[in-house]
């Protein structure tokens, strides 16, 4: 090694020891004394852009000191260069205390003089040595005489003897870190010597917490947290941080059970975060999509989140918390209960640092302080998440809470994410705050947190020898319940009381007692209530209310909404007041009114099975169940004519099977009632021997001959034409429940299966045969009729099948199935489902009644009866589906694989996510990129913007797969330069993301990590591109870009340019010869043409008036843009009544009917009456519209 290069190597060994020295006492918090003995070493940069480069040192006051490193010293080179810079130094940028140093290891001897003589200087002392005038002397020499008394002022020499391994240093500084580290001193110097090395040559900070970090990770040693030095600060809020942190991670994944279920602990739920959905508001054409509510708070770190009473709001509060808490690059969740600030804004204005106080009451008093302090630290620059829970609690104050709130906001670092969540009885107020609203919705997995709270009350509450049959036992009463009474679910609160009430039931007939299973579970919640309102002041206007106030008020509401969707809140509260006047409370009409109040808010806020929409004040129930459970237990207390005159009503609805099966189990006196009218309605007959039929119901024998006989004469009756089962109405104004029911079976066939379930005692059964017998069907039909009937009664007798009846049962599951006809193609846009030959009637029960006995029938019987299923509806299918799994086979070789299955396979194999997340990696030079910060890591902003920029969200599979098959890398990458630079991304901070998400590994659906991440819509809208925002270049390349195989490119790139001033000739790019290209590409050509030129209007006119096709679309999409250039509207009136179909487009006027219609795709001009174009393989007929309606 030459000479030079021995002394650069020493140089950088001489610094890294310095950097070591200021490190430790930086640890310790112990001045430099050389330096200044008031102030602290905070942090030590390398490389900096400054002149005197060597250590920059960062000082308590906010000064610096910029410090250069020699190993030797004297009067030669490294002297004469140290205080060149800092003259240099001065002539840049230096604060009015900032300190220009020298450190070296060892010097010669006017060096320790010259050091002398600046510290008497600074000290106002007299200089009267020589030796100190000479070395004083021998720097000004070298400084100029205008800046000579700031380099006395400012100039510090610090000698730094030997390595932190040897000599007296070594002693100093292990007897510095003995206070600040456990163990070895001695290990602590060599991990910093480690380290700082790698951080000098990286060019990076090294600060306290960074120190701290290093010994801890990298030293594996442990920082003592007495002695009030900054290391031990930064060590103790890290452990406070670090606790605190792991209580939100304690709370992941875990839902309280009900308070009537105290001896129970919280389930977990794996995944709970990422099952909890919300419906995007500000997506107003995604209304009824619901996305992740885990990916909108990473991407957006802003929201107002809207949520029903046992919704989930604070299970999703906590779980946003949690998830922050253990991801590493998220920011610092900050939970805070709103209410517990209302003592703050009724006395000042609201602070961050009270949310930050607020937030930190998590930790221990010790460590209280501690943690705020931290919180605002990171809150300074952007690195925490506010969770803000309750607004709604805080009642008639939540205007003023809100207010509050707004005013915080405003003043928040930009980066600082809110999630502010409500209840919908606040969300006016709450939308002061301009936060983009989310609509929180039903969790995923309520199935799977039904089943965990089984597990949970088996584990508690029953021996390990029974428990497994125990659970079986309840998931299939769980199951039947919710199955029958889908929305039951809708309320999570009510489901995980259906749940509780099944754990604590040794025996339970669910079909016999799910209505009343149902009316315990509401009266739970009421008695729940009874429990909570005492315990504070959420529900201090509930005081006066009781709980049978509140269930007879469940019972109106339901009533009133028993026949309609709706009704108002006036209506309801009517209703209300004329209850708690008249009936058995007799209330004083004021005192009434104001009682009806607060017990329609308790079912819309606090138990949210019937709930008010505030922009249209009306009331509504969040399912069916609950009014039909409401009505049924309105029937055990209403008088006998009322309860005749509503079965009455009831019957001549389609929908009523559900509240007359509820209301039957309830209520004996009405099945005697149906039974009555069912002398003469058929319908009423059959309501009865559906609900004795399924379980709910047992009648006595008098009563089921009674129905037997009813059925008979019904069918009877209904065979010779006396009587129809005709339509009836639907309760549901939707049209396509309105439809199916329009298409219920009106022959006598639904009498027979009503027949041939009901459970008969042994005396009838001969009286059913004879029926099936004289049925006037062909012999081999009347198979299905008694094999129904002879599983019945083995189930009403809890038997196996004779062998007779295995043999009849056999033959029947045996029989042929009609083969499904494939869909009729009538035209290349268009389907017709066959008719085809209907499935047998009665095939389907009796496949569902024969698995029961499977270890009878044949072996191939279990997949035959799978193939049978799959000619039942949706509901059908599932149900054998599950009893086939409960025997334990196995299914899945027998499920038919469907199309939509090929299709998830095809996208799994498929990279293209990826070859665009490199499209936008090679935006910028690789070497380049920068580096990335955990906020960055966390959101993917620039990334995600620029993915929305280029129109992913809206691109269909086969568009966006076409720019990569067909189109090439550098065509994509000079697109999504332009789309960058039009709507202002920023294109390095966009590449190193997504070469981050790139180099992660990709999750097990193979797409990119984080895609769903990254493709959540921002809460803005794109914004215009500025007219001046491409150049001419760049221009060049969007005209390049438009004829892209890929639609979603080309249009891309047509947005950009009619939006940019052209620096092109638009006026010959409209002349050019397009023929080659596609009609549909042509249009887009001549448009960006006309839209973008100076002489539009000019072009748009000759557009109009061409015979060719495409330039007449041209002319009527641009008119829609850019309606000045049409200002009277001439030209769209004449486009929109022009013989051609294809060229009308969105203004057709529909009269006088169009005559023909140009294919898009091979420019074929075809009549009006043909739907696919014979010039091609693609083009279909546009729609007609429809005549209007004559008045």
């Amino acid at each position: 090694m030459s000479s030079a290069g021995r002394a650069n190597e020493a140089g950088s060994v001489f610094r890294r020891n310095a950097a070591v020295y200021f490190a430790v006492h930086a640890l310790v918090g112990r001045p430099v004394d050389a330096l200044d003995a008031s102030t602290k070493i905070l942090f030590i940069d390398f490389e900096t852009p400054d002149a005197t480069d060597d250590i920059v040192l960062g000082l308590t006051g906010g000064s610096r000191a910029f410090v250069s490193a020699k190993n030797h010293v004297d009067a030669g080179r490294p002297f004469k260069e140290t205080v060149a810079g800092w003259v240099a130094q001065l002539s840049a940028r230096v604060g009015p205390d900032d300190l220009l140093g020298l450190t070296f290891e060892s010097c010669a001897a006017w060096v320790k003089d010259l050091a002398e003589g600046l510290r008497r200087l600074r000290a106002g002392q007299e200089i009267y040595r020589s030796v100190e005038i000479e070395a004083l002397k021998r720097l000004d020499e070298l400084v100029p005489v205008a800046q000579q008394d700031e380099v006395h002022r400012r100039a510090r020499l610090l000698q730094v003897p030997g390595s932190p391994v040897s000599h007296d240093t070594q002693t100093v500084l292990r007897v510095l870190l003995a206070n600040v580290v456990e163990g070895d001193p001695g290990s602590a110097l060599s991990t910093l010597q480690s380290g700082l090395h790698s951080l000098a040559g990286s060019g990076l900070r090294a600060d306290v917490p960074s120190l701290v970090a290093m010994l801890e990770t990298a030293g594996g040693l442990s920082v003592r947290l007495d002695g009030g030095s900054p290391a031990a600060t930064v060590a103790a809020t890290e452990e406070a941080l670090q606790k605190y942190l792991d209580s939100f991670l304690a709370q992941k994944g875990r839902v309280n059970l009900p308070l009537l279920a105290e001896d129970l602990g919280p389930v977990l739920i794996d995944g709970l975060y990422d099952s909890l959905r919300v419906i995007d508001s500000t997506q107003t054409g995604d209304r009824g999509s619901a996305t992740a509510l885990s990916q909108i708070v990473r991407r957006r770190r802003r929201a107002l989140l809207v949520g029903q009473p046992g919704s989930g709001k604070s299970v999703a509060t906590r779980e946003i918390a949690a998830a922050c808490a253990g991801h590493i690059d998220a920011p610092i969740p900050v939970l805070v209960h709103l209410p517990n600030l209302l003592p703050v804004v009724r006395d000042r204005d609201l602070g961050l640092a009270d949310v930050l106080e607020a937030g930190a009451l998590r930790g221990t008093q010790n460590t209280r302080g501690l943690l705020s302090a931290e919180l605002t630290a990171r809150a300074a620059f952007g690195d925490v998440l506010l969770v803000l829970d309750g607004l709604d609690e805080c009642r008639s104050e939540a205007p003023l809470m809100a207010d509050h709130l707004k005013r915080m906001i405003d003043g928040l670092h930009p980066d600082t994410g809110v999630v502010l969540a409500t209840r919908a009885s606040a969300e006016v107020p709450a939308e002061r705050l301009g936060l983009p609203r989310l609509d929180l919705q039903r969790p995923n997995d309520l199935t799977s947190t039904m089943g965990k709270v089984l597990d949970e009350c088996a584990r508690v509450r029953v021996n390990e020898d029974i428990r497994s049959d125990w659970l079986d036992a309840r998931r299939a009463w769980v199951r039947e319940v919710r199955d029958a009474q889908a929305g039951l679910v809708e309320v999570p609160q009510l489901a995980l009381l259906v749940v509780l009430i099944v754990a604590e039931s040794s025996e339970l007939n669910v079909p016999q007692e799910r209505a009343e299973l149902l009316h315990r579970a509401v009266v739970r919640s009421v008695e729940r209530w009874e429990l909570v309102r005492f315990a504070g002041p959420e529900l201090a206007w509930a005081l006066d209310l009781s709980p049978t106030m509140l269930l007879d008020g469940f019972q109106l509401l339901g009533r009133m909404l028993d026949t309609v969707d709706n009704i108002s809140k006036a209506e309801a509260l009517a209703g209300l007041t004329k209850l708690l006047v008249e009936d058995r409370w007799l209330l004083p009409s004021g005192r009434a009114k104001e009682l009806a109040a607060q017990v329609l808010r308790f079912w819309d806020e606090h138990v949210s099975v019937f709930t008010i929409d505030d922009e249209s004040g009306v009331l509504l129930s969040r399912s069916r169940v609950f009014t039909e459970v409401a009505t049924a237990m309105w029937t055990t207390t209403c008088e006998a004519s009322e309860l005749q005159a509503w079965a009455v009503s009831a019957l001549k609805y389609e929908d009523s099977h559900g509240v007359l099966g509820l209301a039957q189990g309830l209520n004996p006196e009405l099945v005697q009632a149906l039974l009555d009218l069912g002398e003469a309605d058929p319908h009423a007959s059959s309501a009865v021997a559906a609900t004795a039929g399924n379980g709910t119901i047992e009648l006595v024998e008098p009563d089921m001959r009674r129905l037997l006989a009813q059925l008979l004469q019904h069918f009877t009756a209904v065979d010779s034409g006396e009587i129809e089962l005709g339509p009836r109405k639907h309760r549901s104004r939707s049209e396509i429940l309105t439809k199916i029911a329009g298409k219920r079976r009106a022959d006598s066939w639904p009498i027979v299966e009503a027949v041939c379930e009901l459970p008969l005692p042994a005396a009838l059964r001969a009286e059913r045969r004879k029926f099936i017998s004289t049925l006037p069907l062909p012999e081999p039909m009347k198979l299905l009729p008694n094999a129904w009937v002879v599983l019945t009664d083995a189930a009403t007798e809890v038997r196996d099948l004779t062998g007779a009846e295995v043999e009849l049962v056999q033959a029947a599951i045996d029989m042929e199935l009609p083969d499904t006809p494939p869909l009729i193609r009538t035209s290349r846009r268009s389907v017709t489902v066959p008719t085809g030959t209907p499935t047998p009637f009665g095939l389907v029960p009796v496949a569902l009644l024969a698995v029961r006995h499977l270890e009878h029938l044949a072996e191939r019987s279990a997949e035959q009866i799978y193939e049978i299923s799959m000619h039942g509806s949706m509901k059908d299918h599932a149900r054998i589906d599950r009893a086939l799994r409960a025997t334990g086979i196995t299914v899945s070789p027998w499920a038919k694989r469907r199309p939509w299955m090929n299709f998830l396979s095809r996208m799994a194999e498929r990279d293209y996510e990826k070859q665009f997340l490199g499209d936008i990696a090679a935006l910028h030079d690789s070497d380049t990129l920068p580096a990335l910060t955990k906020l960055d890591r966390w959101s993917l902003r620039d990334l995600g913007d620029l993915v929305f920029a280029a129109g992913y969200a809206t691109v269909g599979v086969g568009e966006f797969d076409t720019a990569f098959i067909l189109d090439s890398h550098e065509l994509r990458t000079k697109w999504l330069q332009c789309v960058a630079l039009g709507y202002g991304v920023d294109i390095p901070a966009a590449a190193a993301q997504a070469q981050y998400v790139l180099n992660q590994p990709a999750p097990g659906d193979e797409l990119p990590h984080d895609w769903w991440t990254v493709t959540v819509r921002p809460a803005y809208v794109r914004d215009s591109v500025a007219p001046d925002a491409l150049t001419a270049e760049q221009q060049h390349s969007l005209i390049e870009a438009l004829g892209a195989h890929s639609d979603w490119i080309a249009w891309s790139a047509a947005n950009l340019l009619a939006q940019t001033t052209a620096r092109w000739d638009p006026d010959s790019f409209f002349e050019a010869d397009r023929s080659r290209w596609k009609p549909q590409r042509a249009m887009l050509f001549h448009v960006v043409a006309i839209l973008v030129s100076a002489n539009g209007t000019d072009l748009l006119r000759r557009a109009a008036a061409s015979e060719d096709p495409a330039y007449r679309q041209a002319a009527e999409m641009a008119v829609r843009v850019s309606s000045e250039l049409d200002t009277d509207g001439e030209i769209a009136r004449k486009l929109s009544v022009d013989d051609d179909l294809t060229v009308r487009g969105t203004l057709d006027a529909g009269e006088p009917s169009p005559v023909r219609w140009s294919c898009n795709g091979c420019a074929t001009v075809n009549d009006i009456d043909l739907v696919d174009c014979p010039g091609c393989e693609e083009g279909t007929r546009p729609d007609l519209k429809k005549p209007s309606a004559e008045l």
